[in-house]
């Protein structure tokens, strides 16, 4: 079965769109692109590790959050922080 005619054709013109689009989002935004089953998964880590890299910070270990993450925050209760 070719991309000859037709609905075929149409097909094969929009896989072309698709691919040059996922090439542009990996080259412009440093955007990895994985197709699997269910959908299309996004990743920046390349890019991440790019930056790391490029602030010389290769050989730093990674920390805890430094906060409560599961703090519910509110501008109706609690004291407000100022600058």
């Amino acid at each position: 079965m070719g991309c000859h005619t037709g609905v075929g054709a149409s097909m094969c013109d929009l896989c072309g769109l698709e691919s040059e689009l996922v090439d542009y989002l990996f080259d412009f935004l440093g955007i990895t692109v994985s197709r699997h089953h269910g959908g299309v998964f996004l990743s920046q880590s390349t890019y991440v590790s790019e930056i790391i890299e490029r602030a010389g910070m290769t050989s730093c270990k990674p920390s805890v959050t430094p906060v409560d993450t599961k703090q519910k925050l509110s501008t109706s209760s609690g004291t407000p922080y100022e600058l």
